[in-house]
């Protein structure tokens, strides 16, 4: 599986945003609506923008129009993760660019689909914000 290219920066931190997809099914009966989840687990669309230089920008496009052929998963990190474990990810559309104004940086808005849930494990602290610790020596989470 492809793994997203070092040399393109992370996301902006006000520019990501993460949608849970529909999973509820709604169907009508002559006595009313019923309603189930289609799937255990949904994925989650993930909008992102991004600050690059131009040779970021065409790696950019290559790894999605080639290297994933528009379709194919790949390897990143999940953003919400303190810990930023791999998550995989696949281009919902090719990324699309714009001028950020000074003439060699672009604004790139990346839209993804995320296929790895959310665990969200995380490390318990004390007040002071030091790590608890067990007999092991190792750090407690969630």
């Amino acid at each position: 599986m492809a793994t997203w290219p070092s040399s393109v920066p992370c996301p902006l931190v006000d520019g990501i945003t993460y949608t849970p997809q529909d999973n509820v099914l709604r169907t009508d009966f002559q006595g009313g609506q019923k309603a189930r989840r289609r799937f255990t687990r949904s994925n989650e669309d993930v909008s992102m923008r991004l600050l690059l230089t131009m040779p970021q920008a065409q790696v950019l496009h290559d790894f999605c129009t080639i290297t994933c052929a528009e379709v194919l998963p790949f390897d990143w990190v999940e953003w919400r993760d303190p810990s930023r474990r791999h998550a995989t990810y696949v281009f919902k559309s090719r990324p699309s660019f714009q001028p950020a104004g000074c003439g060699w940086l672009w604004y790139a808005d990346v839209q993804l689909e995320l296929r790895t849930p959310f665990n969200g494990q995380f490390y318990i602290t004390n007040e002071s914000g030091n790590v608890l610790m067990d007999d092991g020596n190792e750090g407690l989470t969630t």
